[in-house]
């Protein structure tokens, strides 16, 4: 298995955090993988592997002390069937090249092969976050300071093949 793919650097600008996924190995569980290499010691540092969940988009929250990532469907029959689209995993980063589970923020399970995030940046306030749920047509509001949902709001009748955010101007807001 691949180590990572679709790198990410860290806001320190030291580390690289790469995701991927091993469909293949198991024909009944999907092994996701988050990993992070050391840019100044050119070496992967920590590599987690993550039983039946598919790394779909991952982005650090403003302070840059935490890593969200997304959960998205892929793989068929067995795979798909024991896959857990259904959170938002939340990671501590504030020791890189150490990488903790802190929580898993639960949300609506979702069959969408990608699931964007995007934080909008509050002065002297946790941000707040923002899931999409292509399946089911909805939106999860999470605070940033407990990482709990505190709304979700209904944007369509589900079935959206693909959500994508898009910021005109608003420099306090970001994600994919």
């Amino acid at each position: 298995m691949e180590v990572s793919s679709n790198l990410l650097l860290s806001r320190c600008g030291n580390f690289l955090i790469g995701k991927g996924a091993d469909r293949k190995a198991d024909p009944e569980h999907i092994m996701g993988r988050l990993s992070v290499l050391d840019a100044r010691k050119e070496e992967i540092s920590t590599v987690l592997d993550i039983q039946d969940f598919y790394p779909s988009v991952y982005r650090f929250n403003p302070k840059g002390d935490k890593l969200y990532v997304t959960a998205a469907a892929t793989g068929k029959d067995a795979q798909f069937d024991n896959l857990r689209t259904d959170m938002v995993q939340v990671y501590d980063t504030s020791k890189l090249p150490a990488l903790r589970l802190i929580k898993e923020i639960k949300l609506e399970p979702c069959t969408s092969g990608r699931r964007p995030i995007a934080f909008l940046e509050r002065c002297d306030q946790a941000p707040i976050i923002f899931v999409p749920n292509p399946t089911q047509g909805s939106l999860a509001v999470i605070d940033g300071e407990n990482d709990e949902v505190v709304e979700a709001v209904d944007i369509g009748a589900g079935g959206i093949k693909e959500f994508s955010f898009y910021f005109w101007n608003d420099r306090n807001v970001y994600g994919a």
